[in-house]
């Protein structure tokens, strides 16, 4: 018969092992995805943690960001053609600042000036971030809910209900591009542009009363410029006096201090942008979109994108809270193969999302006669990449960037050691603690206030220490400061671990959990 701390021990484990099976049920699929990509890599002991806590580096004291930033020298400037893409500018962003630029080539082929950071270009579907923004602030002041039939604010939108009805289609599916709403406004082919619509939102309403969905919504992903920009239309409608340009100018574009982007007008902007140029080498024409303006007429510049993209890795200036950020960069749904020639894997609000090296990336891409931009961002690596181009892209820059700049960044931030945000009073935490006899853990001030915990080694044979980092008071997340720690479920859960203190008696806490491992009940000694 086993003694009680002999059963105290077997406990242990056994909760060790329920956390090992239950421990995939805590993340979004495309998270399930990564760890499950990663269940080779761990077997073979590749050092931990998978994911490594972002924090400030100077990249300047790493050889390995010298040779990343010299090919991105290489491989960036040669996506510059003479001919067809004489333009680009580029930058990868790292937490709240521009880690690395990069200006290549002509303003145009009569203008030798090489492009800067602020030089102007078209960014095309970039600019659905917009209306999306717009919806998920209205949820986070509380004046819509994401999962509104879009019908409660457009009430005079039908469409024939044979594939589906407007009723079913929420505001969510039309931001996600699984509404199942056409691609364009239906239109007569000889009389008409595909491109452009000469009209008003009831306009469109009345094309589409006779239309069918292309699919029942949320069935299949469907790339839609109508959908985005019926989107801006209904909310303002509805929220800002009918004019969205004017909220997304005083709410994004100022708030963010972005001072070279704005709502396209060739008369104002031709003279400070890059010139555009289609495929057989001729200058793009310059167009506006008219009513399809949200969902693409905008233009921006590099240095205004590095600004934009800080404010989705949550480093800079926000619009959003924590809370709606995290929601608006979730995956929104699997699609097809195929889809946009195999540009994305999920969709999700607005963006085209991937797995790159295990990690979720959001990315938009523009393409407009004579431009194309993308904006791809990494938020669990605080690590966003944007190009704009005077042509046509040619192939997938943002897509090779980041499959060589993520694996550097993880390499790196793997061998950084961890230090833990200070707390206001450590008298409060510092002691021995025990785990019902069978774990003893030191929790110590390691000077101005940070605090570390040593000793807690369940499935190790060696002691390692941890950073305590300060979230409130009372709360703090335990990162293990060791480099290249084995790889193993507890290990890497107790990776960010949430501790809560409680029992605070003679000014100081006698008790906590770790409540990402399950494990209840350490006692001050």
């Amino acid at each position: 018969m086993p003694n009680r701390n002999q059963q105290a021990t077997l406990l242990v484990f056994l909760i060790a092992d329920f956390v090992y099976s239950g421990a995939r049920c805590k993340y979004q699929y495309a998270r399930r995805r990564a760890e499950c990509d990663n269940q080779k890599e761990t077997e073979n002991n590749v050092t931990c943690p998978l994911f490594p806590i972002p924090q400030q580096l100077d990249c300047k004291a790493y050889y390995e960001f010298d040779d990343l930033f010299k090919w991105m020298n290489d491989y960036i400037s040669s996506t510059v053609d003479e001919k067809s893409r004489p333009s680009v500018t580029a930058n990868l962003v790292y937490m709240d600042r521009v880690v690395w630029s990069g200006n290549f080539g002509r303003m145009s082929k009569t203008n030798q000036d090489r492009p800067t950071q602020d030089t102007i270009y078209r960014i095309g579907s970039i600019a659905k971030v917009f209306p999306v923004l717009y919806l998920f602030k209205l949820w986070e002041e509380g004046k819509v809910s994401l999962h509104d039939p879009i019908t409660k604010y457009a009430p005079d939108f039908t469409v024939d209900p044979r594939m589906g009805r407007a009723d079913d289609i929420t505001l969510l599916d039309v931001a996600s591009q699984v509404a199942g709403l056409p691609a364009v406004v239906p239109h007569h082919p000889l009389l008409e542009s595909r491109v452009a619509f000469n009209g008003t939102l009831e306009d469109v309403f009345r094309r589409l009363r006779n239309t069918v969905l292309l699919a029942t919504p949320r069935s299949k992903c469907i790339y839609t410029n109508l959908g985005y920009a019926m989107l801006a239309d209904v909310l303002a409608r509805n929220f800002s006096g009918g004019d969205f340009e004017r909220w997304a100018q005083k709410n994004i574009i100022e708030a963010l201090d972005m001072k070279n982007t704005g709502f396209f007008r060739p008369a104002k902007t031709m003279s400070e942008m890059a010139t555009g140029y289609l495929f057989n080498g001729w200058p793009a024409p310059f167009f506006d979109l008219m009513w399809y303006g949200p969902a693409g007429n905008y233009f921006s510049s590099a240095a205004d994108l590095a600004k934009f993209s800080m404010s989705f890795l949550e480093t800079s200036k926000t619009m959003l809270t924590h809370q709606s950020l995290t929601e608006m960069l979730r995956t929104r749904k699997v699609c097809q193969k195929g889809y946009l020639g195999g540009r994305a894997h999920f969709t999700g609000s607005p963006w085209e999302m991937n797995l790159i090296s295990d990690y979720l990336v959001a990315s938009k891409d523009g393409d407009m006669f004579g431009y194309s931009s993308s904006m791809a961002l990494v938020p669990d690596l605080k690590l966003a990449f944007n190009i704009l181009m005077s042509g046509n892209r040619g192939e997938n820059v943002a897509r090779k960037v980041l499959q060589k700049a993520i694996p550097v960044f993880r390499t790196v931030l793997r061998s950084v050691e961890r230090k833990g945000k200070p707390v206001y009073d450590p008298w409060k935490y510092v002691g021995n603690f025990t785990f019902y006899g069978t774990e003893n853990v030191t929790i110590t001030d390691s000077g101005n206030g940070r605090l570390e915990m040593s000793k807690f080694n369940l499935q190790l044979n060696t002691p390692y220490f941890t950073a305590l980092d300060y979230v409130k008071d009372g709360l703090v997340r335990a990162y293990i400061k060791d480099n290249g720690y084995p790889c193993n479920v507890v290990t890497n859960m107790m990776n960010g671990a949430l501790l809560q203190f409680k029992d605070f008696r003679g000014g100081r806490y006698h008790e906590f959990d770790i409540l990402d491992l399950y494990f209840f009940g350490f006692k001050r000694i």
